[in-house]
């Protein structure tokens, strides 16, 4: 069983706020990156500044988007 990338639709989620608890690993960082790429601001949430800091700077050159903080 392959691993399949979840469907982009630009501007989806544009306007909408993802919270994602957990995001900078697994479960949490695939959800908080289809969500950046479907239009939504992302909040990543951890345990770890420095991780969540270091994902949300990786998601925003995936994405093209500016915000990490």
């Amino acid at each position: 069983m392959g691993t399949k990338k979840a469907p982009v639709v630009p501007g989806l989620l544009s306007g909408k706020v993802a919270v994602v608890t957990g995001g900078t690993r697994g479960l949490g960082l695939a959800i908080a990156t289809v969500s950046a790429e479907n239009g939504a601001t992302v909040v990543i949430a951890s345990r770890t500044a420095g991780a969540a800091e270091r994902v949300a700077q990786d998601i925003d050159e995936q994405t093209g988007r500016t915000g990490a903080a």
